[in-house]
């Protein structure tokens, strides 16, 4: 799919709409005056008949422009709203892809009847926004554009054994990119998790490459808060990683568990998670998909909470086209939307490490609040809002109280303006810092 000629459509239908309105509002205030005229000769001089025919023409002169105004406001009423309403349709294309752009997924997406849903991807089509790989009469039709069936390689017996050197033990977890296992390496006896991705017509191969060369550049940098790869390999048409092994569970997991955390203890993590990112960001590496599920608190007798944060699939993260996945919708359905993307990101704009500290600012909005920043029930108003609407403070949402520096820190990483966040991930992890340090001081 591509949204390639979006930008254009949406400027083409803009001036239409504009010069529509600007030529309707003229020639029904044009007609209104010379109708304004007509009448006004009427009521004066009823009985002359020059001033009749003069009233005539004034009243014909006024009528004419005043429908033509009234068609051309209509006009562009009905461009403004058709323009709203693709816009709503590439969004929900952009978040969740070929897969849900179908006249159902469509209809729910941007609250229309399923013959103005059908109609709105004929149009679409129309102009060349949507161009898809599947015919669009299966879109239309409601047909799923599926991706690949997964290769039969995907799910793993235990004891099978890769490359001679890993042996399956058992199923850790699943997810959308694949399925993580416990493994042993067979010389050193050491336990791993091994991590397969499947095959996915949106895990391009620059994709994988990317991973690869950043994993390991950020496995170099021996940073805690960063999980190591130790190995990266293809087994048919397989790809699959292996990471250290970490005892504890995802941060979206225990979201789900507990609802939200103090404001302390999220800040903790935000520091920890922070520092890693700095890390990385001094290495030239972006992240490009913080969210919860990238998170997980591992188990650290050495931290005083008994466990630290470390940031995972480092260098994994989809195509700009694709957004973070929600755990948590109006109907308990998982949808793609835009709930930890920084606004250029979701446009499909360069991002630079202000935009991994914005995921991560929307990640700390999460935890204490219990929500992301921008949650909608439709994957079309989410993203209005993320462009359009600032975010509300964290201490109106949260269960808890936030202190008022706090919830400023996290107005400042959530700007839609790049410029007016954090300049980086250290300065971020200072100011949650300082915020931490100022607390235990005042006891």
């Amino acid at each position: 799919m591509s949204l390639d000629a979006w930008s254009s459509t949406a400027r083409k239908l803009g001036f239409r709409w504009v010069v529509a309105m600007g030529g309707g509002i003229f020639l029904l205030l044009f007609g209104a005056f010379w109708g304004l005229v007509g009448i006004t000769i009427a009521i004066s001089a009823e009985q002359d008949p020059d001033a009749r025919a003069g009233m005539f023409c004034a009243l014909g002169g006024g009528l004419l422009p005043f429908l033509a105004g009234s068609i051309l406001v209509g006009y562009a009423l009905r461009t403004r709203r058709d323009l709203a309403r693709l816009r709503e349709l590439a969004a929900f294309a952009r978040a969740c892809g070929p897969a849900e752009l179908n006249r159902d997924g469509v209809s729910q997406a941007v609250s229309l009847s399923p013959l103005e849903a059908e109609h709105l991807i004929l149009e679409a089509a129309a102009h060349g926004i949507l161009v898809d790989d599947a015919p669009l009469a299966s879109l239309v039709e409601g047909a799923s554009a599926e991706s690949p069936a997964p290769s039969t390689e995907a799910t793993l017996a235990v004891g099978a054994v890769l490359r001679g050197t890993w042996r399956i033990e058992g199923l850790l977890g699943a997810g959308g990119m694949g399925y993580v296992y416990d493994v042993t390496h067979l010389r050193t006896g050491r336990r791993y998790a091994l991590k397969t991705l499947i095959p996915d017509t949106r895990l391009a191969p620059e994709a994988l490459r990317r991973f690869e060369r950043e994993a390991r550049a950020a496995t170099a940098l021996g940073h805690p808060g960063l999980v190591a790869v130790h190995d990266f390999d293809r087994v048919g048409s397989l790809d699959f990683i292996v990471m250290d092994r970490l005892d504890g569970e995802p941060l979206d997991a225990r979201l789900r568990r507990v609802g939200s955390f103090d404001w302390h203890n999220a800040v903790v993590v935000g520091v920890q998670i922070a520092d890693a990112l700095g890390a990385a960001h001094e290495a030239g590496l972006l992240h490009r998909d913080l969210k919860p599920g990238n998170i997980f608190l591992a188990r650290d007798a050495r931290e005083a909470r008994g466990e630290r944060a470390v940031l995972l699939d480092f260098g994994l993260a989809k195509s700009t086209d694709d957004a973070a996945t929600s755990r948590i919708t109006a109907t308990g359905a998982a949808v793609g939307t835009p709930l930890y993307m920084s606004p250029e990101q979701a446009r499909g704009e360069p991002i630079d490490p202000r935009s991994d500290v914005y995921g991560l600012a929307a990640t700390l909005y999460e935890m204490i609040t219990g929500a992301p920043p921008f949650l909608e029930p439709t994957v079309a108003r989410a993203y209005h809002r993320l462009l359009s609407e600032p975010a509300l403070a964290a201490s109106v949402l949260a269960p808890r109280p936030v202190p008022p520096v706090l919830d400023a820190l996290l107005a400042a990483a959530l700007a839609k303006d790049p410029g007016a966040r954090p300049a980086s991930a250290a300065s971020f992890r200072d100011a949650l810092g300082a915020l931490l340090a100022e607390s235990r001081a005042a006891g």
